[in-house]
């Protein structure tokens, strides 16, 4: 294959994949909404996200006074290009939350995150974010709070795969 081959190939395929990205009805190009910002230039649908919502509920029942939308402010800071692409296959993608942001907010409110197995590993009093799969086909992922959100094993229903418990323990 000749390198003028090569670059025709590369051309074709990209220019398919950009079609097929704009043509999916999962597009934030056709769900504008998605896409609008406060007067800070912060994503608005992710201020109620089930990330910050999630992390609102766990700082709040450990004491902090805090807002799931400057939550999301303090994740937004740090970037969004992950959230930008994922966007464009999806147009929820703008709303995630993804680990490493449940760690960085922990640890920037003075709390370090353990991995735990089992929700059974919870004491009294524990405070943990737990990340769940629903229908993996839809990608069905979701942020809850233990203690405060309820029948967790069950939040999708049998579909229900709990993937990660994030306990969170005071900074020393």
């Amino acid at each position: 294959m000749t390198k003028c081959e090569k670059i025709y190939k590369y051309i074709r395929i990209s220019t398919i994949l950009i079609f097929i990205l704009l043509i999916t009805q999962g597009c934030i190009v056709f769900h504008p909404e998605y896409s609008k910002k406060d007067e800070k230039g912060y994503y608005l649908y992710h201020h109620n996200a089930c990330g910050p919502v999630a992390l609102e509920k766990a700082l709040q029942a450990l004491g902090e006074t805090v807002s799931r939308e400057d939550i999301s402010q303090e994740i937004q800071s740090k970037g969004n290009l992950r959230r930008k692409i994922m966007s464009l296959i999806h147009y929820e993608g703008i709303r995630i939350t993804w680990p490493s942001e449940i760690e960085d907010t922990a640890r920037a409110h003075g709390y370090k995150t353990k991995i735990i197995k089992n929700l059974s590993e919870l004491q009294s009093g524990d405070v943990s974010i737990v990340l769940l799969l629903g229908d993996n086909s839809i990608f069905q992922y979701h942020w809850v709070s233990s203690p405060e959100d309820k029948d967790i094993k069950n939040y999708f229903g049998k579909d229900t795969r709990i993937l990660k418990i994030y306990k969170f323990i005071p900074a020393d």
